[in-house]
């Protein structure tokens, strides 16, 4: 059909007009709200992904003004159904291209927005704390103070996930401010519920944190907001969580996890998963998390999310060295050190701390030379295998 399009010199009228019908299809979502109602436009975006490629195929390269405003229009389409490295991909291509182009602020502060989330998502959160930062320059030259609020949001929430505290501190502070200014209840939500958690993390007051969560609590209820769907059940979960409340937690997984599968968001679903692991491990209960890490390891490949399968296996070695398996453990704990040099990809001080921990008790259990033969055993594993061993009882 191309070739005799561009035989009848009508291709790039055709083209022009594929993207403006699949620009105006796209565009709608600006009108639908979040939560179960979104779910009948998120199904015809799936329908016509390919026509959104090849719109954005198109538009890359002959028309960047619309090819912002398209990747802009779907990048809730992408992260909602776990298209996230496609997401950055197109992100990076766009803005590259879009660099030298007069104007067109708010178009590309919103497409840094989308292109931070999708990398956060996916685990690079290096790349989703540099393009947040990006954007909020840029939000800061139009003066966008909700463009702004949202982009602190998001640097801070990588920041956190780096481990990079004093980068949460300064993001969220300057971005509370702001949302209290301008009454943005969600964001100002978000961000409450990221120093909730950073509180936690570096030993905080927990009644300081429980204070926010009482706040959030109070921003979160209107109907239709993002906060009303699983993302707010995930958050308060994990909360719960570190806060020792499992029963609670577990409970608030489970809904986040049923509404996320519903949505077609998996990645939220590996998450909970995941996440009630890890506060199972904490608390003793290392039976039912080493199952549910083993559940949810192959799943995170599929998904492309390469930071997760290496903090995964890191966690079922740390239960293997309390199970009394030293040498499986040390053969994950350098399969899962591999993965993190490939993708430049650090731990929090939390998890270095425990890797650390676990490293050093690892090495005055054995020999030298035997835990290095099993750490260079380890070394030479892919993902695939690394997987494998994880899940099963092998030896090597």
């Amino acid at each position: 059909a191309m070739d005799k399009l561009l035989e009848s010199g009508e291709a790039v009228e055709t083209r022009n007009r594929h993207l403006d019908y699949v620009l105006n299809l796209a565009g709608e979502v600006k009108q639908e709200g979040f939560g179960s109602q979104r779910l009948p436009w998120l199904d015809q975006m799936e329908a016509e992904h390919d026509n959104l490629r090849a719109a954005l195929e198109w538009s890359s390269s002959n028309n960047l003004e619309k090819a912002i405003q398209l990747a802009a229009a779907v990048g809730s389409f992408w992260t909602s159904r776990d298209y996230n490295g496609e997401a950055v991909a197109w992100c990076q291509t766009i803005l590259t291209r879009a660099e030298s182009l007069p104007g067109l602020v708010a178009p590309r502060t919103n497409l840094y927005g989308f292109l931070s989330q999708a990398a956060i998502f996916s685990g690079n959160h290096k790349l989703g704390f540099a393009a947040a930062t990006a954007g909020v320059t840029l939000a800061k030259q139009a003066d966008d103070k909700k463009a702004i609020v949202h982009l602190q949001a998001l640097a801070a929430l990588s920041s956190m996930y780096q481990g990079d505290f004093n980068a949460v501190q300064q993001n969220t502070h300057e971005g509370e401010a702001l949302a209290r200014a301008i009454g943005d209840h969600e964001e100002l939500a978000m961000i409450l519920m990221i120093s909730a958690q950073t509180v936690l993390f570096t030993g905080g007051d927990t009644a300081q944190a429980k204070a926010y969560l009482t706040e959030i609590a109070s921003l979160v209820g209107e109907p239709g907001g993002k906060w009303a769907t699983y993302w707010f059940a995930f958050a308060a979960a994990r909360l719960s969580g570190m806060m020792g409340d499992i029963d609670r937690a577990r409970e608030q997984y489970r809904q986040s996890a049923d509404a996320a599968q519903k949505m077609g968001n998996l990645r939220i679903v590996y998450s909970c998963r995941s996440e009630l692991a890890h506060i199972l491990r904490k608390h003793g209960e290392i039976d039912e998390a080493l199952e549910l890490y083993k559940q949810v390891l192959p799943k995170w490949k599929e998904l492309g999310h390469r930071a997760a399968v290496a903090h995964e296996l890191e966690c079922i070695a740390f239960i293997l060295i309390q199970k009394s398996q030293p040498d499986r453990a040390v053969t994950l704990l350098s399969a899962a050190q591999v993965m993190r040099e490939l993708i430049d990809s650090s731990m929090t001080p939390p998890e270095r701390a425990e890797y650390d921990q676990a490293v050093a008790v690892l090495r005055a259990g054995m020999d030298e030379d035997q835990f290095k033969q099993l750490w260079d055993a380890g070394r030479a594993m892919n993902m695939e295998q690394a997987i494998q061993y994880a899940s099963s009882g092998a030896k090597i």
